[in-house]
């Protein structure tokens, strides 16, 4: 793979990578707030002291008796800020190949001229091509290996954080189907067709709907699309693992094209 096509790749990679690290932040830290107090009900009185350990996290929910308690906040907030450090490196990285391929890799000229031959007074049409990109232009061979291991590393961190979402989001669906089930009292087939057939999607619709506000304060002001709100940063965030992988893999092939050059 030659360094043109390469800084195309990245070029691309780069921008694609952070906007979809970008759609996780906005469209959960939407779900995340809007369910952030409603699913705060874990807190207890031991004697006179309330504790309360700040169970507002719509990932990794659990069907109690009394109410629906969300999982430890901590974890919404690595899931809504943790992207932003693949956004840091994509927005850096990003506008320097992106200005590279733009306005500072020259491409090939091609010249036609066309003289007079003194001496036989016939025509010549001469054919040049001028290689401006390796005149000052080339990124040094040392560079890709360090980019490599940060793709790398933060292929891991993505995977990582794609890994705990998904958990989190299959936890909530599968103990919301327990509260509909307690919901509309349900027997018998009843309760096989919720545990069995219904999508997340369409359990997340009907805690949109049926799940009540437990207190004046902690009510709901309006209604979101909860099962777009989670879904979309479902897939974004596995699409972003694929991102980092793929930007390794242009960094180490770049690297590997390379090896000859490095002392």
């Amino acid at each position: 793979m030659d360094q043109r096509r390469a800084e195309k790749y990245l070029s691309r990679l780069f921008p694609l990578t952070g906007a979809l690290c970008a759609v996780i932040c906005i469209s959960f830290g939407i779900a995340q707030y809007h369910w952030r107090d409603v699913l705060d009900t874990c807190g207890t009185y031991r004697g006179t002291l309330y504790e309360d350990p700040k169970c507002g996290c719509i990932l990794f929910g659990s069907s109690t008796a009394t109410y629906f308690t969300g999982g430890h906040i901590a974890i919404c907030y690595w899931t809504v800020y943790g992207p932003l450090l693949s956004i840091f490196f994509c927005f850096i990285f990003g506008c320097f190949h992106l200005y590279r391929v733009c306005c500072g890799v020259s491409p090939k000229r091609h010249v036609t001229r066309t003289v007079r031959h003194a001496q036989s007074n016939q025509m010549i049409v001469l054919h040049a091509e001028s290689d401006m990109s390796g005149i000052n232009d080339d990124i040094s061979p040392y560079y890709w290996i360090p980019l490599g291991v940060i793709a790398t590393l933060m292929s891991i961190y993505m995977l990582v954080h794609a890994s705990i979402y998904t958990a989190g989001y299959e936890i909530s669906c599968r103990q919301y189907r327990q509260e509909i089930v307690k919901y509309m009292q349900a027997t018998g087939p009843l309760v096989q067709s919720i545990q069995g057939r219904l999508s997340c999607n369409a359990i997340f619709d009907f805690m949109d709907y049926i799940h009540p506000d437990v207190s004046f304060e902690k009510r709901r002001i309006d209604r979101i699309n909860t099962p777009f709100a989670l879904g979309l940063p479902y897939v974004a965030t596995w699409l972003s693992v694929i991102g980092w992988i793929a930007i390794a893999t242009v960094a180490f092939a770049r690297a590997r094209k390379t090896s000859d050059v490095r002392v």
